[in-house]
């Protein structure tokens, strides 16, 4: 028989193809597979003959020994096979759906050994943690490893997440096959009632909305409102302030209600569907692997509160909107300001200043090449930028914001944010100065 409902499977350890027709192979090891995420190791008593019917083959099979009661034997089939109708068993519960925030009396405890094939959501258990009460259980499951991208079946692990906090609990072996179309996943029951599989959710329909109005990277505030205490469950988010989606450049630092603000390189076409994107916080070496995707009138998140405090998710702004930048006409910014040594006085906004900025003097843009003189700009470290500034259609770009001292053009360097906007240039600095020994170059020559 199958043995599709077998937990270990067994199977015949020598060649088919070694037996002619007609001929009665030699007793033959078993070898037996434990399950997923296991070694297979060579039975000693279990020894099966193969004889070759033409056309089909008969097998003497041993007794197996009564402490094998999960043992079985398994026939070799097509891999596509499992994905016929009738070989699997079809759920559209949607207490599976990540966005299913109600607990329920009901989970997987329950379940029967077998393959499944999840209808309710986007038809595929999700790969991302998340804490919260989602999937309307206390704890929820997740695949461990990405799915397969051919035909092959697939071993991988469940691992369960706890709503309090973002730790594995529990894990259980699966299996995962891809169809035409669709994923199967052969599952077994939960440890218990509060546990249960979970079904990625579709982001444009289930996102929440995060109104707070200190979500916007060009906010100078610092709430202390950290993710951990305010941003409530796991899931699919979107923005309602600002550009409504998040910054595809480093926010400078401390705005939006923390010190570290989250960015991303960029967003997906409508087409693409749901992606993997990197958020990165300016200022640290922090990174998280979160979810975009773009539903044609906005673009939703699937993000988690269990960062660590003082890191945020703040929306992208117009900096070019006179509200959200600050006007800087000090001329001791000047590149031909030179007063270092000769009653030099140092200044305090570039170290302590968190926001966008825009330069009234000179050429009203920062250096791209290092000042010639040590005392350049009133200052003891000038800063310049090591590129060049973008075109207005370019939007926000970064650049490396180097600091020259001692005849050393990059002495020390850091990050700093640039927009075009089609007569002026404003800077958002990702990675302020440590202190006022450092200086911003403002050119006054056209190049």
């Amino acid at each position: 028989s199958s043995g599709i409902n077998a937990e270990w499977p067994l199977r015949p350890g020598g060649s088919h193809a070694s037996v002619g027709e007609g001929e009665i192979s030699d007793p033959i090891l078993l070898e037996h597979n434990r399950g997923a995420g296991n070694p297979h190791y060579t039975g000693w008593t279990w020894r099966v003959s193969i004889a070759n019917c033409g056309g089909y083959f008969l097998y003497k099979i041993p007794r197996l020994h009564p402490s094998y009661n999960y043992a079985g034997l398994v026939v070799d089939d097509d891999p596509s096979a499992v994905c016929k109708a009738g070989r699997y068993t079809v759920t559209d519960d949607r207490n599976r759906l990540v966005s299913s925030t109600a607990v329920t009396n009901s989970a997987d405890n329950t379940l029967k050994l077998g393959w499944y094939r999840l209808t309710a959501g986007l038809g595929y258990m999700p790969e991302n943690k998340f804490v919260g009460t989602q999937c309307s259980t206390y704890y929820h499951g997740h695949l461990r490893d990405p799915h397969p991208q051919d035909d092959e079946i697939q071993r991988n692990q469940v691992e369960f997440i706890s709503t309090n906090r973002n730790s594995v609990v529990a894990r259980r072996s699966a299996w995962v096959k891809k169809c035409d179309g669709f994923y199967l996943y052969r599952l077994r029951e939960t440890p218990n009632h509060q546990y249960r599989y979970c079904e990625a959710t579709e982001g444009c329909k289930n996102a929440r909305t995060l109104t707070d109005n200190w979500r916007i990277n060009s906010r100078r505030v610092l709430t202390g409102r950290y993710e951990t205490s305010y941003f409530g469950n796991d899931g699919w988010v979107t923005f309602s302030q600002g550009l409504k989606r998040l910054p595809e450049a480093p926010p400078p630092k401390s705005v939006g209600g923390c010190t570290y603000n989250g960015y991303i390189d960029s967003h997906p076409s409508k087409e693409e569907g749901a992606v993997s994107r990197t958020m990165r916080f300016p200022g640290s070496t922090k990174e998280e692997q979160i979810q975009v995707q773009n539903c044609g009138d906005k673009y939703v998140y699937f993000l988690t509160r269990s960062i660590q405090n003082d890191y945020c998710y703040v929306a992208d702004t117009d900096v070019c909107d006179a509200q959200h930048y600050t006007v800087i006409t000090d001329e001791r910014r000047l590149q031909y300001s030179f007063a270092y040594g000769t009653g030099h006085t140092r200044f305090n906004l570039d170290n302590q200043f968190n926001g966008w900025i825009r330069y009234k003097i000179g050429k009203g843009r920062l250096m791209e090449q290092p000042p010639a003189l040590d005392g350049m700009c009133t200052t003891e470290l000038q800063g310049w930028v090591n590129g060049e500034h973008p075109t207005p259609d370019e939007g926000v770009v970064k650049r490396e914001l180097c600091w020259r001292y001692q005849q050393k053009d990059c002495y020390s360097k850091g990050e700093i944010s640039i927009k075009n906007c089609g007569g002026f240039y404003v800077y958002g600095i990702a990675t302020p100065p440590p202190n006022n020994q450092y200086g911003h170059c403002v050119g006054t020559l056209p190049w």
